[in-house]
């Protein structure tokens, strides 16, 4: 059957014949895969999700759908460390400054509001983008930050902060470390 399906199947090249041997063909999928599984592995950052690094204290244990669409949802986090800083994309874009006071949950920045969707399972209900972009800032050993955010759709549910980051600004393939709040509502 493989040999039926491949007969008059060429390569693309000029001069060459149909690829007929099924041995080949299986040959050249498995020397591809395993190409493909050795790059991913190799470039995908490490994830360690019992870092406990940062604080992140929701200002409210529960809000309205009111208060959500005019204030958003807004947390202090701060960096426990007394020695270590760490670096998140979560800084204002069009804010050159390294060290930013008010940091941001918003869609492509590395702090996410997360709803249960149920159980353990939890979904990302950012919304909103930052206009100019958002980029990577230092987090401080012992500072506090602002982290300010809105979600979306706005639902009733339970909520989580989580933050990811690392510990340096300039290496993509660096260890990623993820810290939470604790849960919150919203009715």
């Amino acid at each position: 059957m493989v040999r039926t399906w491949l007969r008059g199947v060429t390569s693309g090249v000029p001069g060459t014949r149909p690829v007929t041997h099924p041995m080949r063909v299986l040959f050249l999928l498995t020397l591809g895969f395993v190409a493909f599984a050795g790059c991913s592995s190799a470039t995908a950052p490490q994830v360690n999700d019992a870092a406990s690094n940062f604080s992140i204290v929701v200002d409210r244990p529960q809000y309205t759908q009111a208060e959500v669409a005019q204030l958003g949802i807004q947390a202090t986090v701060t960096n426990t460390s007394s020695d270590r800083d760490f670096f998140a994309n979560v800084g204002d874009g069009f804010d050159s400054a390294f060290d930013q006071p008010t940091i941001y949950a918003a869609l492509g920045t590395q702090a996410v509001i997360e709803r249960r969707v149920s159980g353990l399972e939890w979904e990302n209900a950012n919304t909103g983008q930052m206009i100019e972009g958002s980029r990577i800032v230092v987090l401080s050993a012992g500072k506090s930050y602002r982290l300010m955010g809105f979600i979306a759709p706005k639902a009733p549910g339970t909520y989580r902060i989580r933050l990811d980051y690392s510990a340096s600004n300039d290496d993509p393939s660096a260890t990623v470390y993820h810290d939470y709040s604790a849960a919150f509502r919203v009715l």
